[in-house]
């Protein structure tokens, strides 16, 4: 049988999360985001709102 040792990278992992630019959480880049997820469905909702007022 064959022994198992633990795989352990030499070199510590970088943390490729990035801050969100509107709270600061930590998220992992999507796309071309920069806001995280909950930052995002906000910015998306105002904009909404403010395109159904100005066609209204």
């Amino acid at each position: 049988m064959f022994k198992q040792e633990p795989v352990v990278p030499e070199t510590p992992v970088k943390d490729v999360r990035i801050p969100c630019v509107e709270c600061g959480e930590l998220h992992f880049q999507n796309s071309a985001s920069r806001f995280c997820l909950r930052c995002w469905r906000t910015q998306t909702l105002m904009v909404a709102r403010a395109n159904a007022a100005m066609q209204a």
